[in-house]
């Protein structure tokens, strides 16, 4: 049962990214104790030589009470993440399939893995994620034995724990269009995606696919595998990798980025069509 819905995680995470950008420390003047001023006085009450104005006491309190959100939404997100864990922990199983087991293995000398990387099967999940962040796990539906193309999911989610250990925290849209890009879902090309699906249905918002991914009818994925397939075409790899250490970078590149996106795909197969004719 969700307690809080994510458009509401999502705000939160602005929230505390907007208390972190905020310059406090030029808010607050620190007064100058005198001597013989006792300390709870001095609470109240400052020596001659200092002097606080109004605006000064103004900048004090929108001090105190920006302490007082931020320490609240951290405080918030703690708890919701404690929660979460708790609650997945309660219905965690360990896996006792050989063959999963093998598997698992098998993608993990693929992708040239030798962290330790847990893997647990859970009843109350309907879909594959990973969690941790110094002890990355990976939760698989208990009935994962009756998935089809189990061995791609395994990989996709080994794809998760690779990105993590190196870039840490991305945006979803972005960490599972590399997962996509890597993991060989879309072998048949993006000319067959734009042909058979994309172009073929309305282009959802940019902010859709940001702050509710995987939430609507359409296949998010899809989408999140074009827009980073667009910018390592054009970034070239090397310039990739180092937009995924800048988060603020990334912030900048995402500006319209699906239409930008789908309109370069689509003008790269249009010429290539035409130069053929």
């Amino acid at each position: 049962k969700k307690v809080f819905s994510p458009k509401w995680h999502f705000f939160s995470y602005k929230v505390i990214l907007l208390l972190f950008i905020i310059p406090s420390f030029k808010f607050i003047k620190i007064p100058v104790k005198n001597k013989t001023t006792s300390i709870i006085n001095n609470f109240y009450f400052f020596d001659e030589n200092t002097s606080i104005n109004t605006t000064n006491n103004f900048v004090f309190y929108v001090f105190l009470l920006w302490l007082l959100v931020f320490l609240s939404c951290l405080f918030f997100k703690i708890f919701c993440y404690i929660k979460f864990n708790k609650t997945l922990s309660l219905h965690n199983h360990s896996i006792e399939d050989i063959y999963l087991i093998n598997l698992i293995e098998e993608c993990k000398k693929k992708l040239n893995i030798k962290r330790n990387i847990k893997v647990k099967l859970n009843d109350s999940v309907y879909t594959p994620m990973l969690i941790g962040i110094l002890n990355p796990t990976i939760i698989f539906p208990k009935d994962i034995s009756n998935i089809k193309n189990i061995k791609d999911i395994i990989f996709h989610e080994l794809i998760h724990g690779i990105q993590f250990t190196l870039f840490g925290s991305t945006p979803e849209w972005l960490n599972e269009g590399i997962a996509k890009y890597l993991d060989g879902t879309y072998s048949k090309g993006i000319k067959w995606l734009l042909d058979n699906y994309i172009n073929n249905n309305p282009i959802p918002n940019q902010e859709e696919i940001e702050n509710e991914f995987g939430m609507h009818e359409y296949d998010s994925y899809d989408y999140a595998y074009v827009m980073v397939s667009y910018l390592i075409d054009t970034l070239g790899k090397d310039n990739f990798v180092n937009l995924l250490r800048d988060k603020e970078q990334i912030e900048v590149v995402k500006d319209d980025l699906l239409n930008k996106s789908i309109n370069y795909y689509n003008e790269k197969y249009n010429e290539e069509k035409s130069i053929k004719k």
